[in-house]
């Protein structure tokens, strides 16, 4: 059994790693604080037990011994445990990681997806700036006669008309340019020579309703 399965059966396994072996440190930490001042207690008292007597000394200098070789014990642990919160650490940091390379990689896969819904409405935008395109030649070949000022500019900059209507509404402008009212203003032109309905009777009918006057 590994240091780390030892301490989930000591402090059960709410810990992360890296807090369980930080709280067995402060442990093993404060036995070498302890045995620090029992060493220095001891050899402090170590001269007057040799004076006193051998056996004294000698049980001292056990005695002395026996805690040296304990903190020596506890400072390896605490030594050991620093070792593996590094290595606990470090997984812990690379897991993280691994999760945000993850939380990336899905926000990217969202990116392509909409970036395919852009693609698609482009698609779709393009076949309608063709029909707006061909509407307007349709209606100027059915013309039977064309206005002087009349000029078709969405024939000719359709696209670009808008293109700068979704640059607006990205950039929310309030003035957004709308290719209907330009439509219907180049129609309005268009259709300003068309004669009155008086003015377009033919003068056959009309001759014949002056006569029966």
């Amino acid at each position: 059994m590994g240091i780390l399965e030892s301490l989930r059966s000591k402090f059960g396994t709410d810990l992360s790693d890296v807090a369980a072996l930080t709280r067995q440190l402060g442990e093993a930490l404060g036995h070498v604080n302890r045995l620090d001042a029992a060493i220095a207690e001891v050899r402090d008292g170590l001269p007057l037990d040799m004076v006193r007597s051998i056996d004294a000394g000698a049980g001292s200098r056990n005695k002395l011994a026996k805690l040296q070789s304990e903190r020596a014990g506890w400072a390896e642990t605490a030594d050991a445990l620093r070792k593996e919160i590094d290595a606990a650490r470090a997984a812990e940091d690379a897991a993280e990681l691994g999760k945000a390379w993850d939380v990336a990689a899905e926000l990217g896969a969202v990116v392509v997806k909409n970036a395919n819904d852009v693609d698609a409405l482009c698609g779709t935008l393009a076949l309608a700036i063709e029909k707006m395109r061909d509407a307007v030649v349709a209606f100027e070949v059915s013309l039977p006669a064309r206005a002087r000022d009349y000029d078709s500019s969405l024939q000719r900059h359709g696209a670009s008309f808008a293109f700068d209507a979704i640059r607006a509404r990205l950039q929310n402008l309030v003035k957004i340019p709308k290719l209907r009212e330009m439509a219907k203003e180049e129609i309005t032109v268009a259709l300003r020579v068309r004669p009155s309905k008086q003015e377009s009777v033919p003068s056959t009918v009309a001759t014949a309703a002056e006569a029966s006057e």
